[in-house]
């Protein structure tokens, strides 16, 4: 861990002007060590919250602005099976549908209408898919990056 490891030796330079520096902060401050590594740790955290506050499920329809969406669609047309799939990325992510949907049509060469359903946990998404992926696009899909986390995408039974 960072701690504990060794600095490489291309960084010892680096490292040792920041220990400076964090004499330097502690003499001319008048602070202990514990507040100057809590405000580095400030620094660092920036506006993401440490504590992710746990948020109920939500299911997300698709729907546009204009609360038009499925009723648009041509009355001929019949609703294709559907297939639950599991992304681990959720709200501690920052997630949001349109990440999900984006990514995935992207990747698949599905039209974003084909996706269906889109849930939100904390850790993890639900999202309905036209059923029979094929194993190729399964694993294509597998490594697609969503705010910087892999889907690790997998079917999940439906309930």
């Amino acid at each position: 861990d960072l701690v504990s490891e060794p600095v490489p030796e291309d960084r010892q330079q680096e490292v040792a002007l920041m220990g400076e520096i964090l004499q330097r902060l502690q003499r001319e401050s008048d602070v202990t060590p514990d507040q100057l590594a809590l405000a580095a740790l400030r620094l660092a955290q920036g506006d993401s919250p440490l504590l992710v506050v746990p948020q109920p499920p939500m299911p997300v329809n698709n729907r546009n602005p204009q609360g038009r969406g499925q009723e648009r669609r041509s009355p001929g047309r019949v609703q294709q099976s559907m297939e639950r799939f599991r992304v681990e990325v959720g709200w501690q992510d920052r997630i949001k549908p349109g990440h999900l949907v984006g990514a995935i049509a992207n990747e698949s060469g599905l039209d974003g209408r084909q996706i269906g359903k889109i849930t939100i946990f904390d850790d993890y998404s639900t999202v309905d898919l036209p059923e029979g992926m094929p194993p190729e696009l399964m694993k294509r899909l597998q490594g697609v990056r969503v705010m910087q986390k892999e889907l690790r995408i997998s079917r999940q039974a439906m309930g």
